[in-house]
């Protein structure tokens, strides 16, 4: 009984001196993954060098807040390939969490034999568990050298391959990435002209997206596949202020989130600026859906989409409820506020999630893209080249609101202001034009203050207001013209 008793104060001290830590469940390996069940439909041992990626799947039970829980790929040498690291989990009785290896067209196709998945919880290893990547044999079979892509005068995609055992009766297939995970074959040609290795094809043009490219000869033998990544023709901009630097905490392909239909994702988390930008001008969709951070589902959170007018969207996740700084419906130009960043939905730390698509939904399979003001190589710490002009700084940041009226009409905004306001403080001013405007603040009882357009005094001050649902009204009393609103709030 006093053994007992003396485990019991034991467990109870550790648990008070935060010795307690996650329990990760069986580790469950497979091609494919249900990500709305966060499940893997079937279980696998050993992976086929083509399959586009392998997925671990676990639980863990019993999570303190603060926890860091990482998932590492060993190759067969016992090296990381490649890590997704979880930091500052927050309580819960448990998660359900997958990470991804990219493999077909990937660098871990360099390295067939036996690989492991290992988890560690706050450095130590929790689970492990061993795995193979039949890689493909040097049998004879045909292999790629070199890959190329044109685009031809008449509109169509022309493929330049330098291969090796090529012959005439060697043909190309080509498949591409598809929506859900996996790929699906496009094209199967044999080539228009073979000249000392060098094969060329032509087919209808290729839009953006992830493809392979394998050679199948004459016995049906297949040749490892060859990625072939085409980007879009127009650049994006790093999505923050100018000069402002930012850490790259996930790239595409990333074992972290990005496989399935954000693979061609980027996260990047800010070094001291929150504030982020649009990558390229365009329609805003905005959507502040009062979240904060969510790991029970695979949700993007606030967030925010731009529609570029050529087919392509561009998606801003992860945002700070409260802090958009635009509404659906605003016409934006590369560069210019959109919100602070954020840690809502399913994030672990304050970071920005952005991707490109060719539909409108934020869900929907992502294309690769460039940004145009990334230096070259793969640098861990990015600075921003901001090219919009337009709107002052309010204290080192974009004001909240921006807007345009002619004379008489009005603008408005919601203003919510929570308990224990010691004063609000709203600013305003013209950003073009010649317009003069008056601004107004109306409190939840319906009580009015005014700042008349042309006083010297800069700010409109409101003393012990209110708590609840404010409004903030702008008229153009002169002309026409955009103007921008700031609001303070003292506690």
């Amino acid at each position: 009984m006093r053994r007992v008793l003396l485990r019991l104060s034991f467990l109870a001290f550790a648990a008070q001196m935060g010795w307690a830590a996650t329990a990760v469940g069986e580790l469950r390996l497979g091609a494919a993954v249900n990500e709305a069940r966060c499940a893997i439909p079937q279980q696998k041992a050993i992976f086929d060098a083509k399959n586009a990626q392998i997925f671990v799947q676990f639980v863990a039970r019993g999570v303190p807040a603060g926890d860091t829980l990482r998932i590492d790929w060993l190759t067969p040498a016992g090296e990381i390939h490649d890590s997704a690291i979880y930091e500052q989990l927050p309580a819960s009785p448990s998660f359900c969490f997958i990470a991804a290896l990219p493999v077909g067209g990937a660098p871990a196709l360099a390295h067939p034999g036996q690989w492991r998945v290992r988890v560690s919880v706050n450095g130590a290893v929790a689970a492990e568990k061993p795995f193979t990547i039949d890689g493909p044999p040097d049998d004879g079979s045909p292999r790629v050298l070199d890959l190329q892509h044109r685009v031809t005068g008449d509109g169509r995609s022309r493929l330049e391959i330098v291969a090796w055992r090529a012959d005439a009766e060697t043909s190309v297939n080509l498949a591409r990435f598809k929506q859900g995970g996996g790929w699906e074959y496009i094209a199967h040609l044999l080539p228009d002209s073979l000249r000392e290795g060098r094969m060329e094809v032509e087919l209808p043009v290729l839009e953006p997206a992830r493809y392979l490219v394998l050679l199948r000869g004459r016995d049906g033998r297949m040749s490892a596949p060859a990625p072939l990544e085409l980007f879009g023709a127009t650049g994006y901009f790093l999505p923050g202020l100018e000069g402002e630097a930012w850490r790259i905490t996930q790239r595409p392909y990333g074992t972290f989130s990005h496989w399935g239909r954000s693979i061609h994702a980027w996260d990047l988390a800010p070094v001291r600026s929150r504030i982020i930008t649009a990558m390229r001008g365009g329609l805003v969709h905005a959507y502040d859906r009062r979240e904060g951070q969510n790991t029970r589902s695979r949700s993007f959170g606030n967030y925010i989409t731009i529609n570029h007018g050529d087919g392509e969207y561009s998606h801003y996740a992860h945002l700070k409820t409260g802090t958009f700084f635009v509404k659906t419906g605003d016409r934006v130009e590369a560069g210019q506020p959109l919100a602070e960043v954020g840690n809502s939905g399913y994030s672990f730390g304050t970071h920005i999630h952005v991707h490109v698509t060719r539909a409108f939904p934020i869900a929907s399979q992502s294309i690769p893209f460039q940004f145009v003001d990334m230096p070259g190589g793969r640098p861990a710490v990015v600075v921003s080249r901001n090219h919009f002009q337009g709107g002052p700084a309010v204290g080192g940041r974009p004001p909240r609101w921006q807007g345009e009226v002619a004379f008489a009409e009005w603008w408005s905004e919601a203003l919510t202001v929570p308990r224990g306001t010691r004063e609000i403080e709203l600013r305003h001013g013209a950003r073009e034009g010649s317009a003069g405007f008056d601004l107004h603040a109306v409190s939840p009882s319906g009580r009015r203050f005014t700042h008349p357009a042309g006083q010297a005094e800069q700010a409109l001050r409101i003393e012990s207001p209110e708590s609840g649902g404010w409004r903030v009204w702008v008229q153009a009393v002169q002309g026409e013209g955009r103007f921008w609103v700031d609001a303070e709030l003292r506690r």
